[in-house]
């Protein structure tokens, strides 16, 4: 070799042996990069020299390119999600909302329904009160009247169907006898005094033939009715 070369020529060769053997081990350190700064090549070239495949507009390869993709789907899609859950607790939060209206609604309706109950209630309480105060008052003046039934058509058959008459409506009949007489057109309630309101009362549920009429005479009863006789022709 030193004949062919010459001392100088070996020497060369070696000193470019060694420049190869550096240039390698930056290589193999560096990476492709390394080219950038030994003659200038843009990064995009030199990806493309490291990596043999076409980049896109965006410096992509396709594999870059195909996972960008897929986690922009991912993160498109789990938006979306995110919005239609959104949506539907805002949907589920408005129907809430609608029922609690419309039990707020309710709940008015039934305290003014309550509220007419309770008027009523004491209304009727009050009518209730009323009436048993009635029936007690009208239950002792009957208690406390004496009545006697008198036959005014000569028959007792007569004065029995008034007394049955009088007791239906509450009233108690202490005496029957037959009147002096027969000379009644109608049937008549005579009364004593302070008792008048007691024998309209009496008349008016005897029917339109009977009249009262106040006592001319001394008796120990307060009410005598006399039935009259169908047959009299005054």
């Amino acid at each position: 070799m030193n004949q062919l070369f010459g001392e100088n020529g070996m020497r060369n060769i070696k000193t470019l042996s060694i420049l190869i053997s550096l240039m390698a081990l930056v290589l193999l350190l560096g990476g492709c990069s390394t080219l950038k700064y030994l003659d200038g090549s843009q990064d995009k070239e030199v990806l493309e020299f490291c990596t043999g495949e076409k980049l896109n507009a965006l410096g992509e390869t396709p594999d870059m390119e195909r996972r960008r993709i897929e986690i922009e789907q991912r993160a498109k899609q789990q938006v979306n999600s995110e919005a239609s859950k959104r949506r539907e607790v805002e949907k589920e939060r408005s129907g809430l909302l609608g029922e609690v209206n419309t039990l707020k609604k309710d709940l008015n309706a039934l305290e003014e329904e309550i509220a007419s109950v309770k008027k009523e209630n004491r209304g009727l309480k009050s009518d209730r009160i009323k009436a048993r105060l009635q029936n007690i008052a009208v239950k002792i003046d009957l208690d406390d009247v004496r009545i006697k039934v008198l036959s005014g058509s000569g028959s007792l058959a007569s004065a029995l169907d008034m007394v049955k008459q009088l007791e239906a409506n509450g009233y108690k009949v202490e005496r029957t006898d037959l009147a002096p007489s027969t000379d009644f057109s109608r049937d008549k309630v005579f009364f004593k005094k302070g008792n008048d309101s007691t024998a309209k009362k009496i008349a008016e549920k005897i029917g339109p033939t009977a009249k009262a009429a106040p006592m001319t005479w001394k008796s120990e009863f307060d009410i005598i009715v006399v039935t009259r006789n169908k047959d009299f022709v005054k």
